[in-house]
C-alpha cells in the first residue's frame, strides 16, 4: 500500500455521500419498482449501481489508485470479468425480451385477423388486445402507456337481454326480506336446514394448553384417559358442561378435587383427582375452556360461554372437600341420553371390610387403609400394600414403571433415592407430597418445568407408605445402603405449615441436586 499520496478529507466525505445516495436509489428501486420500467431493466440498474459502489470503495477507500500497477491490475481484472459477465447475461436474457414487441406485432395482428367476427370488434377492444392482451410478453405489457397507477380504463360491455327473460319481481325487495322469505319457504317445504356450528367465545388457548400439561399424565394428551384408572375428557367434559349444574361443578372439581366412584361411558372409576387451588383464576378458567372445546367436544355443544376468571374467584373459599364434589356430581342432570349415569349415593360408600375386599384395584386411600388394618402387612418395615395402592394415584404421571414421561413428568427410578440420600431430603419428600412443588428441575440431564399437586387429603399413613413405595421399587432399594422407612408420625409433624409449591421448590434447590 502506497503512502503519502492520499487525498484530503473532503474527497472521502464526498465519496461517502455519493455511496449513500446510490444505496438510497437502489433501495427505492427495489422497494418501489417503477411501473414504467420492466423487471429486466430494474435488475440491470441495480447491478450496475452495485458495481459502481464496489469500484468507488476499492478505488478511493482502499487507495487502489495509489498502489503499484500489479495490485491495480489484480483487482481491476476482477471488475472487468464481472462487468463482462454482466454484459453477456444482458445480451442473453434482457435484450431479446426488450425487442420482443417489435417481433410480435405482426403475429398479434395475424391472430386477431383469424378470430371469428374480428371485423365486429371495436377499435378500443382491438387496441386493448394488440397493446396489452394476456398473450403479450411481459416486456410489451410493461411498456404500454397507461395511467400513473398502472391500471387500464376498460369499459365493461352492457349485459345482453335478448334470448332470455330478466327477473324483475324482486327489484324492490330488500336483501334481508329475500333471505327471510327463502328460509321460510324451505321450512314450509320440510327441507332440513344445516345446523350451524356452535359459536365458541375466544379465550386464552395458549394458557389452557400449557396448563393442561399437568393433567395430561392422567387424562392423556388425547383426552382419552387411561381405561380403569383415569376417566376420559373427550366427550365427557362436554356432557358435564351441558348438565344442569355442570358449570359450577367443573370449577369446583379443579378447586377442591374429586374422590369416589364414578361412571363414565359405562366404565367405573374409583380414584382420586387432586385439587388445584394453587392455580390462579385465569389458569383454571383457561384449562376448563380447553377441555370443554378440545377433542371434538366443541361439536357436541349447542352453545358455549367460556369460563372466566371471575367465576373461578367466586367459587373459591367455600371450604369444600373432594367428597363434597362427589355429592355435587351425583346431583347433576345430564341433558345427553348417552351421558354417563352416576351410581346412587349409597353405592359410592364402602361400609364393611367385606365390601372393601370386592372393590376395584383403584381404591380410595382411606378405604385401602381400612382394608390393610384388617389384615397383617406383608413387610414388617412399612405397609407395602398401602404404598402400592396409593401409588395408583401417581401412575398417570410417573407411570407404573416409575419411568415418568420424558420432558413432561420426571422419573422416580433412581431419582427418589438421590432425594432421600440428600441432606434434608427426607423432610423434602414429605413436604413435596403434602404441599406439591412447582418450578424447573433437572433429572438425569433432562429439564422438567411443571407442577406436582399437593396430597394433603391423604392420611399420614398413606403419605408415608407411598413415599416408602417410591423409595424401594424399580430397583431403588438396591441403591440405598441403609433405609429407614418414613413414618406416619413424621408426616403428621410436617402438616399445617401452609407451604406453597414455590416454598417447596426453594427447599428442593437447597438440596443442591439440580
Amino acid at each position: 500500500m502506497a503512502h503519502g499520496k492520499h487525498s484530503g478529507t473532503g474527497l472521502y466525505i464526498t465519496v461517502a455521500i455519493i455511496l449513500a445516495v446510490i444505496t438510497y436509489i437502489e433501495y427505492a428501486i427495489v422497494e418501489f419498482p417503477p411501473t414504467w420500467m420492466s423487471s429486466g431493466w430494474v435488475l440491470f440498474w441495480v447491478i450496475l449501481m452495485s458495481i459502481v459502489k464496489f469500484w468507488m470503495v476499492i478505488w478511493f477507500f482502499m487507495h487502489l489508485r495509489d498502489d503499484p500497477k500489479i495490485y491495480t491490475g489484480f483487482f481491476s481484472s476482477g471488475i472487468v470479468i464481472g462487468v463482462g459477465t454482466f454484459v453477456v447475461l444482458i445480451a442473453m436474457f434482457i435484450l431479446p425480451r426488450a425487442v420482443a414487441p417489435v417481433m410480435m406485432d405482426d403475429v398479434m395482428v395475424a391472430d386477431v385477423a383469424h378470430v371469428p367476427d374480428a371485423a365486429a370488434l371495436s377499435d378500443e377492444l382491438r387496441a386493448l388486445i394488440e397493446s396489452d392482451g394476456a398473450t403479450r410478453p411481459q416486456a410489451a405489457r410493461s411498456q404500454t402507456p397507461r395511467p400513473r397507477d398502472g391500471s387500464l380504463a376498460v369499459t365493461p360491455p352492457a349485459a345482453r337481454t335478448e334470448g332470455f327473460a330478466l327477473r324483475t319481481d324482486e327489484v324492490d325487495v330488500t336483501p334481508a326480506e329475500t333471505i327471510d322469505d327463502a328460509v321460510e319457504a324451505e321450512v314450509e317445504a320440510d327441507e332440513p336446514l344445516v345446523a350451524e356450528a356452535p359459536v365458541v367465545v375466544e379465550f386464552d388457548t395458549e394458557l389452557g394448553t400449557s396448563t393442561y400439561l399437568a393433567c395430561a399424565g392422567c387424562h392423556q394428551a388425547s383426552g382419552a384417559g387411561i381405561p380403569g384408572a383415569f376417566p376420559p375428557l373427550a366427550g365427557h367434559a362436554a356432557d358435564l358442561y351441558q348438565a344442569e349444574g355442570g358449570r359450577p361443578y367443573l370449577i369446583g372439581v379443579m378447586l377442591y378435587g374429586l374422590q369416589g366412584q364414578i361412571v363414565v361411558d359405562g366404565a367405573t372409576y374409583n380414584g382420586l383427582m387432586p385439587a388445584f387451588p394453587h392455580y390462579d383464576d385465569d389458569a383454571i378458567a383457561a384449562v376448563l375452556n380447553h377441555i370443554v372445546t378440545e377433542w371434538g367436544n366443541a361439536e357436541r355443544l349447542d352453545t358455549f360461554d367460556a369460563f372466566t376468571a371471575a367465576e373461578v374467584e367466586a367459587e373459591r373459599g367455600q371450604g369444600l372437600t373432594a367428597a363434597d364434589m362427589l355429592e355435587q356430581r351425583q346431583q347433576l342432570v345430564f341433558v345427553s341420553d348417552d351421558a354417563a349415569v352416576e351410581p346412587e349415593p349409597d353405592t359410592a360408600t364402602v361400609e364393611t371390610d367385606e365390601d372393601v375386599a370386592t372393590e376395584t384395584d383403584v381404591e380410595e386411600p382411606d378405604t385401602v387403609e381400612a382394608e390393610v388394618e384388617a389384615a397383617p402387612t406383608v413387610d414388617p418395615t412399612f405397609d407395602t400394600a398401602l404404598g402400592a395402592s396409593t401409588y395408583t394415584n401417581c401412575v398417570g404421571c410417573h407411570q407404573p414403571t416409575g419411568a415418568g414421561i420424558p420432558g413432561v413428568f420426571p422419573p422416580l427410578v433412581g431419582h427418589t433415592v438421590d432425594l432421600y440420600a440428600a441432606e434434608g431430603g427426607r423432610t423434602y419428600l414429605i413436604e413435596m407430597m403434602l404441599y406439591g412443588v412447582q418450578g424447573q428441575i433437572v433429572v438425569d440431564g433432562a429439564t422438567y418445568n411443571g407442577v406436582m399437586p399437593g396430597w394433603q387429603q391423604l392420611s399420614d399413613e398413606a403419605v408415608a407408605a407411598v413415599i416408602n413405595h417410591s423409595l424401594t421399587e424399580w430397583g431403588n432399594a438396591d441403591l440405598i445402603d441403609d433405609f429407614d422407612a418414613i413414618r406416619a408420625a413424621e408426616v403428621e409433624a410436617l402438616r399445617g405449615q401452609g407451604l406453597s409449591t414455590s416454598d417447596v421448590y426453594e427447599r428442593r434447590n437447597a438440596l443442591g441436586l439440580d
